[in-house]
C-alpha cells in the first residue's frame, strides 16, 4: 500500500486498477484532476514503490493513470522528472509504448529535457532509446518541432562509435522517419564503420525509404511495429504483466491507437 498522502483526486488512481486500453484513456479532467495535481501526479508516476507493487494489486496501475492524466493536462513540469523512468522502465511494454505519447501531448517545451537525458553517456542504450521515441514523437506531433529533433538525432550519431549499435539503429530509424536526407552520409559512414545494429534497420531499407521520399512521393513513415524487441538483459523486469509475453502486440496496436486518440482529442475540442 502507497504511504503517500495524495489528495483525493489524484488517491482515487490508486484504485482504479487495469489501464489496458490503449484506444480509449479516461478523461481525467472529469475526474477531477487538474493542474494543480501535477505534482501529486508526477510523484505518483515515478514512485517505484507502486510501480514494482505486487501485481495483482489495484496500486501497481496507478503510475500508468499518473501518466496518461500528466499527458492529458500537458503537463511541461513533468518533462524532466519522468525521465527518470526510461531506464528503469525501457523493458515494460506499457510505459515503452506510452511513455512517447505523454511526450508527445506535452510537447516541444520538453525537448530540452529530452536532449539533456539523451547527452548522457552513463545512461543505458535501452533507456535512451525510449527517449529518442518520446523525442520522435513530439517531433511527429508539432512540425515546429522536426527540425530540433533532427539535430539532436544527427549531432548524436555523429558520435557512433562511442555508442551502441542498437541505439545507433534507433537514431538512424528515427531520421530516416523524419526525412532528415540531409543526414544520409552520415548514415551510410555509421553502416560502414559497422555500428548500426540491423535488426532495427538496414541500409538497404534505408535507400529504398531515400529514393521514394526524394522521388517526390508521399513522404515514408516507418511503422513502430516494425522495430524488433530489445534483447533480454539478464534480470527480467519486475512487471511480467507488462511484458515479453504481449510486448511485440503492444508495439503493433500502438500507431492505432494514438490515431483514434488524436481523433478523439480533435472531436473534443
Amino acid at each position: 500500500m502507497s504511504q503517500t498522502i495524495y489528495p483525493q483526486a489524484v488517491a482515487q488512481l490508486l484504485t482504479l486498477g487495469s489501464a489496458t486500453s490503449e484506444e480509449d484513456w479516461l478523461d481525467y479532467r472529469q475526474m477531477g484532476i487538474q493542474e494543480e495535481h501535477i505534482p501529486d501526479l508526477i510523484h505518483m508516476a515515478t514512485d517505484m514503490h507502486l510501480n514494482m507493487a505486487d501485481l495483482t494489486s489495484d496500486e501497481v496501475w496507478a503510475p500508468m493513470h499518473a501518466w496518461r492524466a500528466l499527458g492529458e493536462l500537458k503537463a511541461q513540469a513533468a518533462s524532466e522528472p519522468l525521465t527518470v523512468l526510461f531506464d528503469e522502465m525501457f523493458e515494460d511494454e506499457w510505459a515503452a509504448s506510452e511513455l512517447p505519447e505523454v511526450y508527445g501531448m506535452i510537447g516541444a517545451a520538453a525537448i530540452p529535457d529530452l536532449d539533456a537525458y539523451l547527452q548522457d553517456g552513463s545512461i543505458s542504450h535501452g533507456g535512451r532509446m525510449l527517449a529518442t521515441d518520446c523525442l520522435a514523437e513530439v517531433a511527429a506531433e508539432d512540425e515546429a518541432a522536426r527540425e530540433p529533433a533532427i539535430k539532436i538525432f544527427h549531432k548524436l550519431l555523429e558520435k557512433y562509435r562511442e555508442h551502441n549499435p542498437l541505439f545507433n539503429g534507433s537514431l538512424v530509424y528515427h531520421l530516416v522517419e523524419l526525412g532528415a536526407w540531409e543526414s544520409l552520409p552520415l548514415i551510410e559512414g555509421a553502416f560502414a564503420a559497422g555500428q548500426v545494429d540491423e535488426s532495427i534497420i538496414d541500409m538497404d531499407e534505408v535507400e529504398d525509404a531515400a529514393n521514394f521520399d526524394l522521388d517526390g512521393l508521399a513522404p515514408l513513415l516507418l511503422d513502430p511495429e516494425d522495430l524488433p524487441l530489445l534483447p533480454p538483459i539478464s534480470t527480467p523486469f519486475h512487471h511480467s504483466k507488462r511484458n515479453s509475453s504481449s510486448q511485440k502486440k503492444a508495439k503493433q496496436k500502438r500507431k492505432q491507437a494514438q490515431k483514434t486518440r488524436k481523433q478523439q482529442r480533435k472531436r473534443k475540442k
